[in-house]
């Protein structure tokens, strides 16, 4: 039951989502059609309005007819705009026409004589309405030249819209354009054309005037409309502000444009719309085509359909197999869960013994750290105790060695005390080490902070052991870095133990050359610090012997041990005292050339010395 509503969900969502993409496929082809007819649509407004603005410049070359047209005759007017193609192309007339009133009528009579306009006389339109002034066509060029013959003196203020248009354009001297409506297109024998008047003054003969232009739409249309893509669309022409019988309405017809009444589009045709400036008007162009000119692509819906189909086909395979491996893996589940609970139940069992192993491993613990603390305890109080008499020792076998309380008599007793004083002194020294090692591990050791000079404690390393090496040969020096301080903060006990301990080792193992301790300036990590650094050119540790150098009783070589003493102790101490001074000890060997041990130490000058200060003051 289950499956099968999951596999009517998936019908159901896959159709949901059939129906929405193919609705967006369609929506975007009719974007696309849409932005075809309006690519079209633009090409031909542009052409339409770059054929109005070649109309408008022919008016340049037209200014410079009525600039002269005091010195041309009839004759050479018409050959003038006959010869000139921007004045003659897609026109039906040019005329030039001018303003006569009852005062004017002689001048412009004496000016037809004077310019050898032929048959010049002025008359009127039939049926023409009484006006305030007249306005005769003085030169004529046409393509017709029987009818341009017979319209010269004809007077075009007859014609409403002519007169309209010329009194508008004289007023604001300017240029202005309009479709020709059906009274002025039967006049100059054009089914449906534009006029556009410039006007102009003759300075010669003081009369106002205008050059009008009679454009056949027929023969702009072949020029314009050879592309089989404007077929069948649709184009009005509506001068904005104008009446609307100045508006043209044309539908394309092959190469031709042929008259249709007035917004003769229909819902659901495709529509485009612009303005342009012709002259000084706008004009406003309409554009329409059928919506079968721009069919719509309809591969995209149904590609869309096929291929949800598709995926939902996949996925209802797929949800059948997945049905089935889910039931698989149910039953897998199933056993591993039984599988599990058993061993759920194994593990709780090992869980309780863990614990009691835990507090075993515990009290374990106690009673190491019980035994720990004892033996440092009981090491502290017998290295304390076993000094005592030690150190008695020591001081007679000193008396006897030296004779201090007079002659012994024999040498062998001198050599006898010798022998005593030598052992109890690496005795009192293996004792000290093993306290000062108990000492770290229960955590008795203080590690003090007071003003110390480095200089002093150098001083005072070569004082204890110059001798022991002068007596072997060695040259002991000391080097103190210019760049630390007179005075640090440290713990100069612990700073002279640790010295002591490899200066004593550097010269055991040196047998000629020289040791040299250096105190130096260095940049730690964490900030400034001092390197205390003893260099020797003695035997030198193997490379195998550096990583365990540092544990508690390790020794380089057993033999050479038994020869000059010690039990490993020593330099454990140091990096134990190192590592409670903030401070970390290395080491660098090579066999046959020497070792340097050095220490790292954080450095913290001394502010407001109270020696500085007396010093000072001496």
């Amino acid at each position: 039951m289950r499956s099968l509503l999951v596999h009517a969900a998936v019908v159901l969502v896959t159709a949901a989502m059939a129906a929405i993409t193919a609705r967006e496929a369609l929506n975007v082809s009719r974007e696309v059609a849409e932005a075809r007819f309006q690519a079209v649509s633009g090409v031909l407004a542009e052409r339409l309005n770059g054929q109005f603005a070649s109309n408008l410049r022919a008016a340049g070359n037209i200014f410079a007819i009525y600039n002269i047209v005091d010195r041309l005759d009839a004759d050479q007017f018409r050959r003038f705009v006959g010869s000139e193609a921007a004045l003659s192309n897609g026109r039906a007339f040019v005329i030039a026409a001018l303003r006569a009133t009852s005062d004017s009528d002689e001048r412009v009579n004496a000016l037809a004589r004077e310019l050898k306009v032929e048959n010049f006389a002025i008359r009127d339109m039939p049926a023409a309405t009484e006006s305030s002034f007249r306005f005769p066509a003085f030169f004529v060029w046409g393509r017709d030249a029987e009818k341009a013959k017979d319209m010269v003196g004809m007077d075009l203020a007859g014609l409403p819209q002519v007169r309209h248009m010329i009194v508008e354009a004289s007023a604001g001297r300017r240029i202005l354009a309009a479709p020709l409506d059906r009274q002025a297109a039967d006049y100059f024998g054009v089914e449906y054309g534009v006029l556009l008047i410039t006007p102009f003054s003759s300075e010669k003969s003081r009369l106002a005037g205008a050059i009008l232009q009679i454009i056949d739409m027929a023969n702009v249309s072949t020029e314009l409309l050879t592309d089989s893509r404007f077929e069948g669309y649709g184009l009005q022409i509506d001068g904005v502000g104008m009446p609307e019988s100045y508006g043209l309405s044309l539908v394309v017809r092959g190469d031709k444009l042929e008259p249709v009444d007035r917004n003769a589009w229909k819902p659901g045709d495709y529509m485009f719309q612009t303005t342009r400036m012709i002259g000084s008007g706008e004009w406003r162009m309409t554009l329409w085509a059928p919506a079968q000119f721009f069919p719509l692509d309809y591969s995209r819906p149904v590609a869309v359909v096929i291929t949800w189909i598709i995926i939902g086909c996949l996925l209802l395979v797929i949800i059948g197999s997945q049905s089935r491996r889910a039931e698989r893996i149910v039953e897998i589940v199933n056993r591993r869960t039984q599988a599990l609970k058993d061993a759920h139940l194994e593990l709780e069992e090992h869980y309780k013994l863990l614990q009691h192993l835990n507090q075993d491993l515990d009290d374990a613990r106690r009673n190491a750290e019980t035994a720990n603390t004892a033996k440092s305890e009981f090491l502290a109080t017998m290295s304390h105790e076993l000094r005592t008499p030690l150190n008695a020792i020591l001081g007679f076998s000193e008396l006897l060695k030296n004779q201090s309380l007079g002659a012994i008599g024999d040498p062998r007793y001198v050599e006898y005390a010798n022998d005593i004083h030598v052992s109890g002194a690496h005795l009192l020294q293996l004792i000290n080490d093993i306290l000062d090692l108990a000492k770290l591990e229960a955590g008795k050791t203080v590690i003090e902070r007071s003003p110390l000079s480095l200089h002093e404690v150098g001083n005072r390393i070569i004082s204890l052991l110059g001798q022991s090496a002068e007596e072997k040969g060695l040259e002991l020096s000391l080097q103190v870095d210019p760049n630390l301080p007179p005075r640090i903060m440290g713990d100069s006990l612990r700073i002279r133990q640790i010295l002591i301990n490899l200066v004593t080792n550097a010269v055991k193992f040196t047998n000629h050359g020289s040791i040299r301790i250096a105190f130096t300036a260095i940049e730690r990590a964490d900030g400034p610090g001092w390197r205390m650094s003893v260099q020797d050119t003695g035997i030198g540790i193997p490379a195998e012997k550096l990583p365990t150098l540092f544990e508690r009783f390790s020794q380089v070589d057993g033999a050479r041990t038994r020869a000059f003493g010690g039990v490993g102790l020593g330099l454990a101490i140091c990096r134990e005292l190192s590592t409670r001074m903030g401070g970390a000890i290395s080491v660098e060997s090579k066999v046959g050339e020497g070792t340097t041990f050095w220490c790292d130490f954080p450095l913290i000058a001394v502010e407001n010395d109270p020696e500085d200060s007396d010093m000072s003051m001496i």
